[in-house]
């Protein structure tokens, strides 16, 4: 059985607890980031805090606490990954971190709370992973939710558990969230969408999304070889229009898409700057 760490302890799942009286479970107050760990080695785990922290403070969360909450992580997930013994292979790694805990009932969260905080391991399937890198994925538009937090990653993860049990139910792998007017394209329900049109790599503004670490990886990647990539709206019409498409998130890496509401869109073997990406990407872990 693995364990996990919870508030300052390492347990076992089966004996980890957190109090129903914690913010995270009765409101959806907190937030959580998703890692990957490659041998032991977490890449960009210093992008993933300055968000994780960014976004507490964001929903005002007390700045010395989560400080104090963030302060050994790092020693922490590493050393989780080495009671689980996943130092040698590639492994998921979850931080879930809530405003804490409390008694009462009320909406407005009590002053000087300490945040909850739990950090999860797992080991990862290459080989499924590889196989969706290689042979591409497909995916289907759903609407977006109102997207006033669309920049924070928030428990409140409901929309996108509900988009991605669509795309399963139409055998799609991932869910695309567009505007209500059909027409402008965000991001999928755990990836960031790109496009590819005549050399130039495109994405969404990150007003409008969530700021992904995999994300801001491929833009430098892309910029190192020379590589327009412009951050602006894209539409639907874009998607079928483009050269190249694809997703990209921590654990994945980059994803090409060669399907969209069961529509065939760029083709494998056309899609140089997808490879190229991924190769680059690759040698950074």
């Amino acid at each position: 059985m693995m364990q996990v760490y919870v508030n300052g302890k390492f347990v076992e799942e089966a004996d980890a607890v957190v109090s129903v009286f914690d913010r995270g479970f009765r409101y959806g107050d907190g937030l959580f980031e998703t890692l990957r760990a490659y041998s032991g080695k977490i890449l960009f785990l210093r992008e993933h805090l300055e968000r994780l922290r960014s976004s507490a403070i964001s929903i005002a969360m007390d700045d010395g606490a989560v400080d104090d909450a963030l302060k050994n992580i790092k020693d922490n997930i590493e050393a989780l990954l080495a009671v689980n013994k996943l130092t040698d292979r590639d492994a998921y790694v979850r931080i879930t971190m809530t405003r804490g805990g409390a008694s009462r009932t009320t909406h407005l969260p009590p002053k000087a709370l300490s945040p909850t905080i739990v950090i999860e391991t797992e080991p990862i399937d290459t080989t499924v992973i590889e196989s969706l890198q290689a042979e591409g994925v497909s995916a289907i538009a759903v609407e977006a939710p109102k997207r006033d937090l669309s920049e924070v990653k928030s428990l409140n993860y409901l929309a996108n558990v509900l988009g991605k049990n669509k795309a399963a139910k139409a055998g799609a792998y991932e869910a695309v969230f567009i505007s209500a007017d059909g027409g402008c394209v965000f991001e999928g329900t755990a990836t960031n969408i790109f496009i590819v049109k005549n050399g130039v790599i495109k994405t969404p503004p990150i007003e409008a999304i969530l700021a992904g670490i995999t994300r801001a990886a491929v833009i430098m990647l892309a910029r190192k070889e020379a590589i327009t990539v412009i951050e602006e709206d894209i539409f639907l019409e874009d998607i079928f229009t483009a050269d190249e498409v694809f997703l990209t998130n921590s654990i994945v890496e980059i994803l090409p898409l060669i399907e969209f509401d069961g529509k065939a869109v760029g083709t494998l073997d056309r899609s140089p700057l997808t490879r190229l990406i991924q190769s680059r990407y690759k040698a950074l872990a």
